[in-house]
């Protein structure tokens, strides 16, 4: 298991956890870990209104496709799919 810190520029730290011997599934420990970095993340309240998001080429084709249709950006039919899906 690998658990790499870095800290971003505004001085909050990011985490990341690996696991090279079962990177398909993630081993229990790397699971639990990644939790835990997701749960300390929520907790503290680090939310600067930016994210990064990685998404299947096939998606972000369609996706793109159907913002264009919508006549808005990606950015703001991606921010409406979400809000939608919390609401």
């Amino acid at each position: 298991m690998d658990i790499q810190t870095k800290q971003k520029r505004d001085g909050s730290w990011v985490a990341s956890c690996t696991d090279s011997k079962n990177s398909a599934t993630g081993s229990s420990e790397a699971v639990a870990v990644q939790k835990l970095i997701k749960q300390i993340s929520v907790e503290e309240g680090d939310f600067s209104g930016k994210t990064s998001l990685r998404m299947g080429e096939t998606l972000h084709k369609r996706t793109a496709e159907k913002a264009a249709q919508e006549e808005v950006s990606l950015n703001e039919f991606i921010v409406g799919a979400i809000e939608d899906a919390l609401s």
